[in-house]
């Protein structure tokens, strides 16, 4: 979508109409709010304005991660991934609950979500003590199956929330126990080459921390 017109939707109230849409008990609306609603929060201006008008609704995002649909699942951990961008966004999910939510779903979630999960998780664990945290609610071991994909961009999102939650000494060891080195090491061939650089920067955080 084009910049100007996500701040043209939002300016013109779409934002805060689309986010009342969430309310309504009704998955497939849910799913495709959140859906809609994503692509609008990939702006500056309009994250300015989820400060302004909508913080109170975040609440909302971290209460629809226990739907279950996976659609609805799929899409709002997308959108909590871009309005995770804004500092001030991530400080009040933390607040509201949402790393116990997320930790939650990397053991119950579908193949569909994980890509957008592993984003979601990756955006809320540069926070703070949210990477410590993530992984003492035992999020961090499940992840490692997130691998087990033909998926490009599941992989590329996976590696990149466990480079992530790797610089925490404890998640690094739980990462290594749960067989993760194989894995990263077979993505060291991979043709992407953004995808080998993640792989093997998080291969440099466990060996550095469980090796000591």
């Amino acid at each position: 979508m084009d910049d100007t017109l996500k701040v043209a939707i939002a300016e013109a109230d779409g934002l805060r109409l689309l986010w009342s849409l969430l309310r309504l008990n009704h998955a497939k609306v849910q799913a495709n709010a959140a859906g809609a609603i994503c692509p609008l929060l990939d702006h500056p201006k309009n994250l300015a304005i989820v400060g302004e008008q909508l913080t109170g609704g975040l609440q909302l995002l971290v209460d629809l991660l226990r739907s279950d649909d996976e659609n609805v699942q799929s899409n709002v951990c997308a959108a909590i991934a871009n309005v995770a961008k804004a500092e001030y966004a991530l400080a009040v999910l933390s607040e509201q609950g949402v790393l116990p939510e997320l930790a939650s779903l990397c053991s119950t979630c579908t193949v569909k979500v994980r890509k957008n999960l592993a984003c979601a998780i990756s955006q809320c664990c540069s926070y703070g003590d949210n990477r410590a945290v993530f992984g003492e609610l035992g999020g961090v071991a499940p992840l490692v199956d997130f691998l087990d994909t033909s998926s490009a961009d599941t992989l590329r999102a996976s590696v990149l929330a466990m480079l992530q939650l790797s610089e925490d000494p404890q998640n690094a060891v739980t990462l290594r126990k749960r067989g993760v080195v194989t894995k990263l090491v077979g993505l060291l061939a991979a043709d992407d080459r953004s995808l080998q650089d993640m792989a093997a920067a998080t291969l440099s955080n466990v060996r550095a921390i469980t090796l000591h």
